[in-house]
């Protein structure tokens, strides 16, 4: 008799243990779903960080952006070299204007220089137009544009890397539960 509830003794404690196993497998499996779910999350994460509505790559959308940068840095130093020839042009007139007094003089070709400088500085205005305005465009309102550009794209970059770190979250969760996983199965065996 003693050895038969022994046995049943025995027989209910192993149905506990089989039961306590057969819940942490159903919370397994729970979390295998789980991670599933988050990791399809992830994918269509990185796919919309990773693509624009036009459907270009992070990759070429900064290569882009290095170009219009370097474009940007060309196109400045361009302004910068007129804007020096300008200031001698005006130092020019300038100087022009001091000696124009002893120079009014009739029949001494003052009138043909002054012909001649109002018509460089017609030429001055119309660059100068040319350069702030292109397309119907005002040169500050060009480079408004490639800031907002610029400053949109340090904000993707910024969403990537926020992206990146809920990775590292995520990847962190699962090396927990794994190591629960193996503990608990290392206490089951």
């Amino acid at each position: 008799m003693e050895a038969l509830d022994n046995g049943k003794k025995d027989a209910e404690q192993r149905i506990i243990r089989l039961e306590g196993s057969h819940t942490m497998l159903d919370t397994i499996r729970r979390d295998f779903v789980e991670l599933g779910k988050r990791q399809d999350e992830l994918r269509l994460a990185f796919a919309e960080i990773e693509t624009d509505a036009s459907g270009r790559g992070l990759a070429g959308r900064l290569a882009e952006l290095e170009e219009f940068s370097a474009q940007t840095r060309l196109r400045l130093r361009t302004l910068q070299e007129a804007l020096t020839t300008l200031n001698r042009f005006r130092r020019d007139l300038v100087n022009s204007q001091s000696q124009l007094t002893p120079l009014q003089a009739p029949g001494e070709g003052i009138n043909a220089a002054m012909v001649e400088l109002d018509s460089r500085a017609a030429q001055i205005a119309a660059t100068l137009n040319e350069l702030e305005v292109s397309g119907g465009e005002k040169l500050g309102s060009r480079i408004e544009a490639f800031a907002e550009n610029k400053r949109l794209a340090e904000q993707r970059i910024v969403q990537v890397f926020e992206q990146f770190e809920r990775l590292e979250s995520i990847r962190n969760d699962i090396a927990k539960t794994f190591a629960n996983l193996n503990s608990a199965l290392n206490k089951l065996g």
